[in-house]
């Protein structure tokens, strides 16, 4: 690398982090309650709902239930997670907390998700810990989910994005002072893996093709087949939109270089989804990982 192209890289990075300072003044913490979170073993898996996590895990439910394991978004309310009974809960939507406009709660698709999820959640018997966004979480009002059950506790972790000098980066994503840009639930949970201090993080059902279910109607209007693990029926239900298709494109862009920059970083994050457009992490399998941990619970 020229000098010339060290001083530029040196300016971008500068500013970028006086940027960070600038919004963690405003949504951030130096005290993330999640911290106080001391994991007793060293490997977390992390479940994204994408359609592969079904035929994947079916064979090792019951291998998985002595696991610490992470779920997210909507799968409380699904059979999965009540075998499972997952350790963490993640949820990074702001949508959730009540931060949401009526265009993007099209035919109250938003409302019924949180009521959905804040019955599942009346109904946890284990001991759960939720995750959620520091900023987010302290603004919450009431078009959000009701958690009300003593089985679950509530941590907080910062979600003020940062890109700047790498060896910054490892410490401030190390601590949860900040977090990479192009923010999903999945990198959400990554993070949070991390700052708790787990050695060994394993993804599964992160399938993460959504540029294959997006299409635009003759109205210039963009939805989404919204596919999961979860799903029933032949199609994923459609989900309108209320975004460019522009928009969506980077975002899922920044989603992507989010996770290769945590694969440069090296916090030994293994891929083990049988579908995935994710390159940036190394790939294996459940079977490998969990080896004589084949019981199939799930007939």
């Amino acid at each position: 690398m020229g000098i010339t192209t060290q001083i530029k890289k040196c300016v971008v990075d500068s500013a970028r982090l006086l940027w960070w300072l600038q919004i963690f003044a405003r949504n951030g913490t130096l005290t993330p309650s999640i911290r106080h979170i001391k994991p007793n073993k060293d490997r977390v898996f992390i479940f994204g709902n994408g359609p592969s996590l079904k035929e994947d895990i079916t064979p090792y439910v019951r291998a998985l239930q002595n696991e610490h394991t992470i779920m997210v978004n909507q799968s409380l309310t699904h059979s999965l997670a009540l075998q499972l009974k997952p350790t963490y809960y993640v949820l990074m939507d702001p949508a959730y907390w009540g931060h949401y406009t009526d265009e993007e709660n099209h035919e109250n698709s938003l409302t019924k998700c949180c009521m959905d999820l804040s019955k599942a959640l009346s109904k946890v018997y284990w001991n759960m810990i939720l995750l959620a966004p520091h900023n987010f979480f302290k603004r919450r009002n009431n078009k959000g989910i009701a958690i009300d059950n003593k089985n679950i506790t509530i941590k907080t972790f910062n979600a003020t994005e940062l890109y700047s000098f790498a060896r910054l980066e490892r410490f401030l994503y190390k601590t949860n002072l900040a977090i990479p840009s192009g923010i999903n639930v999945l990198i959400a949970s990554l993070c949070c893996a991390i700052a708790m201090g787990y050695k060994k993080i394993y993804l599964l059902g992160a399938d993460s093709n959504w540029h294959q279910q997006l299409y635009v109607d003759e109205s210039n209007r963009l939805y989404l087949h919204d596919a999961h693990y979860y799903d029933e029926g032949s199609l994923p239900p459609k989900v309108y939109v209320p975004y460019t298709f522009s928009f969506v494109s980077k975002c899922m862009a920044n989603a992507f270089r989010a996770y290769e920059e945590l694969g440069k970083l090296q916090f030994n994050i293994t891929n083990l989804s049988s579908t995935s457009m994710i390159d940036a992490f190394p790939r294996d399998s459940l079977k490998n990982v969990l080896g004589g941990g084949h019981i199939n619970t799930m007939k």
